[in-house]
């Protein structure tokens, strides 16, 4: 019932966009329409894995799933050069994981015999999850009706490799820093912070390669993009989640989500307003 606002939003957003004269961005985001309902529904085995403290688990599914996505992306967009079907592309291979995983609960967890307060507890997470995904969209908005397709274009190109490679590196630091996590170690976040400034001389030595190689009428917005890459010094940040979430803090878990928000739109909109495509990926990334 909760994902139907997911599926509201993206219709929101097609109809915008739409209306603003873009029908590829509007066409895109009316594809997502009915899925939102069904793929953020089927993210319900996490929480299975998470209750059962199946981290291993959870963590070949979140790799193979970003291992597909990746994949299929660069398969299809190389292919055909179509960006509707590189986004169906996406929109699949994030399904089926999905998919296997509801299926994979449904043969090695008894989930009959839960108490009804995992009911309360997940609607609460869910509600402020729409926070989330809201946030996860609404930079892109913003940007195209302040600096228009053109800007938009530049902004989803300065920002697309680092966005990748931080959901990586969220998977590497759930697989090998938070298994053993215990509250209030230090040891744990001054590990993830080592990570995070080794992945950020990596990708800066390696992005003027990535942007020749698969996006060279772009390679303009490289060093805009090495100065993104600082967001993988948020990894840490993850630890206040998985936090919250394993003790039931609901309520600050709606207040992060909450914060994000506001911080993207304030920040993403006051950058792009005053200094065009780089403020607003400056705004982002302090955001």
């Amino acid at each position: 019932k909760f994902g139907i606002l997911g599926s509201l939003f993206s219709a929101c957003i097609a109809a915008y966009y739409f209306i603003q004269g873009n029908t590829l961005l509007a066409t895109l985001f009316a594809i997502y329409v009915p899925f939102v309902v069904a793929s953020e529904t089927l993210t319900s085995f996490v929480a299975f894995l998470h209750g059962k403290r199946w981290m291993r688990t959870n963590f070949y599914f979140d790799l193979g799933s970003a291992i597909l996505g990746t994949f299929a992306i660069i398969v299809v967009a190389l292919t055909t050069h179509d960006i509707v079907l590189a986004f169906l592309a996406n929109v699949v291979s994030t399904f089926i994981p999905r998919v296997f995983g509801v299926w994979f609960v449904s043969r090695h967890v008894d989930y009959r015999s839960g108490s009804e307060q995992i009911e309360g507890y997940s609607i609460k997470l869910t509600i402020s999850g729409v926070f989330e995904i809201i946030s996860q969209m609404v930079d892109k908005t913003i940007v195209f009706h302040l600096l228009g397709a053109q800007g938009l274009t530049l902004y989803i190109f300065a920002t697309i490799f680092v966005d990748q490679f931080r959901e990586l590196g969220r998977v590497l630091v759930w697989k090998y820093i938070f298994l053993d996590f215990k509250q209030g170690s230090k040891i744990h976040v001054q590990s993830i912070i080592i990570f995070a400034f080794i992945a950020f001389i990596l990708y800066a030595a390696v992005s003027p390669i990535l942007y020749i190689v698969f996006f060279p009428v772009y390679t303009a917005v490289t060093g805009l993009s090495m100065l993104y890459a600082l967001s993988f010094f948020m990894l840490p940040t993850y630890f206040s989640m998985y936090t919250y979430q394993a003790t039931k803090a609901t309520r600050y878990v709606g207040m992060y989500n909450v914060a994000t928000l506001v911080f993207v739109i304030t920040g993403v909109g006051v950058g792009a307003t005053v200094a065009g495509v780089p403020g607003a990926v400056i705004g982002l990334l302090l955001a």
